[in-house]
C-alpha cells in the first residue's frame, strides 16, 4: 500500500483518500439510515443539503490531509 503512496504526488494522494472516505461514508450512512427504516427519498433529500454535503466535505479534507501526511511520513522512512 505504501509503494502506491511513494509513487504518487503528495497532493494527488490527499485527494484519493480524501474521495474514498467521502464515498464510504456516505455508503455508511445511507445502509445505516435503510436500516432505520427512512425512505430513499428522504435519505437523498437529507444527502442534497448544503450543510450535510459541507460537514461531509470537509470531514473528507481532513482526514484526507492527516493521512496524506502518515504516508508521507511512512514513505520517507521507508527510503532511508
Amino acid at each position: 500500500m505504501a509503494k502506491f503512496y511513494e509513487n504518487n504526488s503528495f497532493w494527488k494522494n490527499v485527494i484519493t483518500l480524501a474521495l474514498l472516505f467521502f464515498v464510504f461514508v456516505n455508503i455508511i450512512k445511507v445502509v445505516f439510515a435503510l436500516f432505520k427504516g427512512e425512505t430513499f427519498s428522504a435519505i437523498l433529500d437529507k444527502a442534497m443539503t448544503t450543510d450535510y454535503l459541507i460537514s461531509n466535505l470537509f470531514g473528507a479534507i481532513v482526514y484526507g490531509l492527516i493521512m496524506g501526511f502518515y504516508y508521507k511520513r511512512k514513505a520517507d522512512k521507508n527510503k532511508a
